[in-house]
């Protein structure tokens, strides 16, 4: 979570249903976690001596406090109704605000929220490169700014890429509607792995999906699978669903010939998997 000490948080409380009280909170770090430091979110526990856990911590240490673990003191966590009264009470702007969202939001649900919101930012994926903003805004920065860092391809057709040993991730950018993609690669004692994402805020495994072909003389190696979301690409992400090219596959040529084909699964990309 970013530094908020600066910031107040407005709510309202329903005790009297025709009127609203509305007060400023100076330091909304008192609703985090006292352990993970995450926005609290029903349900919320507190010690005896008024630390307070949110549920995943609790589950973590046992039911016991960490805090008072840490001078020997084995404490239980009770539920704190009144804390989480007040956070279904309190309503905050979605901290993409900036970004376009315009939604008011119950404090409870802020962690929620920031993972759905389709506001939420996106960061350019050139190394070089600190730019940050919402997806339509990212793929219009990347082809102004970056462009000869990058693969165009269309849906729906087979495209082909070098990909070297020393490529961690490449770009990809399609011709019409801009999107971007990234295809990871990752050196492993097995082999090559290679699987690609689409950056954007929300998931988007139900619109897009690919196919990446390694071929040799042999035989030939293929993956059909979903592109999931990403919204920052610090090092190459293997998701559950990657390609795993042995060692040796290639012979001994210094790149890996794939040929990609990224389609909107709804349409063509059923069809692609009976061919």
């Amino acid at each position: 979570m970013e530094p908020c000490s600066k910031e107040s948080v407005d709510f309202s409380t329903d005790l009297n249903k025709n009127n609203s009280v509305s007060a400023t909170i100076s330091d909304p770090k008192i609703l985090d976690c006292h352990n993970c430091f995450k926005p609290l979110c029903a349900p919320v526990f507190q010690c005896e001596n008024g630390h307070i856990a949110c549920s995943t911590c609790c589950s973590k240490f046992e039911n016991k406090c960490h805090k008072c673990s840490k001078c020997s003191m084995d404490i239980i966590l009770q539920r704190c109704r009144v804390i989480e009264n007040l956070l279904q009470c309190i309503e905050i702007p979605c901290p993409n605000e900036k970004h376009g969202c315009k939604e008011t939001i119950t404090y409870s649900r802020k962690r929620n929220h920031e993972e759905e919101c389709v506001y939420g930012p996106c960061h350019c994926p050139h190394p070089d490169c600190d730019f940050v903003a919402i997806p339509e805004e990212l793929s219009k920065h990347f082809s102004n700014k970056h462009r000869s860092s990058r693969i165009k391809f269309s849906y729906g057709q087979f495209f082909t890429l070098s990909l070297k040993s020393y490529d961690e991730t490449i770009v990809l950018q399609e011709e019409m509607d801009d999107k971007l993609f990234i295809l990871n690669h990752s050196s492993t004692i097995l082999g090559t792995a290679v699987n690609i994402n689409i950056i954007d805020s929300i998931s988007s495994e139900s619109e897009y999906g690919y196919v990446i072909w390694a071929k040799s003389k042999k035989c030939c190696m293929k993956l059909h699978a979903s592109a999931e979301s990403v919204r920052r690409v610090t090092s190459p992400i293997l998701s559950s669903e990657f390609l795993m090219i042995p060692s040796g596959y290639i012979n001994s040529s210094p790149s890996t010939e794939l040929e990609i084909r990224i389609t909107f699964k709804v349409t063509s990309y059923l069809i692609s998997c009976i061919t």
